[in-house]
């Protein structure tokens, strides 16, 4: 009979309406964010790298076994990868609502273990990293040289060193990651014809590199004694020049060494093949990706509150400018499209009803037989 009692009593429906809007409003102003329900689903994140792979090598030997030992883990909802040119491997595995993240997490690094020993040494080498953040991008920020004189591999050491970390540890921060940048990979290009007049191969090479090449701390290995020829060192893995790499012996043949100068070209190439720049000037990205359940507004504020204290210490001829962010929720097209609604709606109760108070107060009209009309 409620519905009786609504129609032929439209002032107790209105007054019932206008009371749980009231309700609506006070509980929307004192209710705490953290008693709203969670609308971003939890999700973790699988990073791992396969340096000098193409994507599809990356598809075959890191993503497809990766995938076959996480796909169904409880409470997952969707698994989805993305291989990249560059030999990254990034495995986004959504869960259902409610579940909880660090208990998601762990499941997840136990399927990963399971397929650890089936992934190429080079991977294991590089690590994986499982994390809990969103997979969407909550902001990009590029560092640039605003005067040109400082080249791509500057501002990727210094993005890496002095920007990446503080950004890391600000509440709500995810992850931070560098694209575009430069440095770091020795490219060697053999030439098989001078491989072959010196009776080398690519795997004699490969070994030789091998043998001789030695990651340590810097100073922590001793100088050779007297006529005693020095391995290699590369100290902290990053900081080895072309030149370097090209004084490695390959072969001794009494007096004559055969360098690896003389059967192939060393240089310094690029970790990211991709382009930042800002208004032609070379610039380094910094993708700032969300915890899931975080506030978005807060995240993005910390960060450019932490971008100008940075901005202090920058080296002269350094500047950073904010591409994208999430921009504050806009309310003029929502009270645009509710003043519509309420004036479409009158112009059609009007139409039909054809009176001005049956459009503002709605009655029901009875016949002589009692009956509702």
């Amino acid at each position: 009979m409620a519905s009786r009692l609504f129609s032929y009593r439209p002032i107790i429906a209105a007054v019932l309406a206008l009371g749980i809007v009231l309700g609506a409003g006070v509980a929307l102003c004192t209710l705490p964010v953290i008693r709203y329900p969670e609308v971003v689903p939890p999700t973790v994140v699988v990073d791992a790298s396969y340096p000098g792979a193409n994507a599809q090598t990356v598809t075959d030997t890191v993503a497809a076994p990766i995938e076959e030992q996480v796909y169904g883990v409880e409470g997952m909802v969707s698994m989805t990868s993305q291989c990249t040119e560059g030999g990254n491997c990034k495995l986004i595995i959504i869960f259902r609502r409610g579940t909880n993240l660090d208990i998601a997490q762990v499941l997840v690094q136990n399927r990963l273990a399971l397929a650890l020993p089936t992934l190429p040494a080079l991977v294991q080498r590089e690590g994986i990293i499982v994390k809990k953040m969103s997979p969407k991008v909550l902001m990009l920020v590029k560092l640039y040289s605003s005067d040109g004189k400082r080249d791509v591999v500057f501002l990727s050491n210094y993005a890496t060193i002095y920007v990446r970390d503080e950004l890391s540890r600000l509440p709500g921060v995810g992850d931070v990651t560098c694209i575009g940048r430069r440095g770091g990979i020795l490219l060697m290009w053999l030439d098989p014809e001078k491989l072959s007049s010196h009776g080398l191969s690519a795997r004699d090479v490969v070994t030789a590199v091998r043998e001789s090449t030695l990651v340590v701390p810097e100073g922590g290995v001793p100088p050779p004694p007297a006529g005693a020829v020095p391995k290699y060192v590369i100290y902290n893995g990053y900081r080895a020049s072309p030149e370097q790499f090209e004084a490695i012996i390959l072969r001794t043949a009494g007096d004559k060494l055969v360098y690896l100068k003389d059967v192939a070209r060393i240089e310094l190439g690029p970790l990211d093949k991709q382009t930042c720049t800002v208004d032609g000037k070379p610039a380094v990205g910094l993708e700032v990706y969300p915890l899931p359940g975080s506030n978005r507004r807060d995240v993005v504020e910390r960060v450019k509150k932490c971008m100008e204290q940075l901005k202090d210490r920058f080296p002269d001829g350094i500047d950073y400018v904010v591409v994208h962010d999430t921009p504050p929720f806009n309310w003029g097209p929502v009270w645009t499209g509710v003043r519509a609604a309420i004036v479409l709606v009158a112009v059609v109760l009007l139409v039909f009803l054809q009176r001005w108070r049956s459009t503002l107060t709605p009655r029901p009209q009875t016949d002589p037989r009692g009956l509702a009309g």
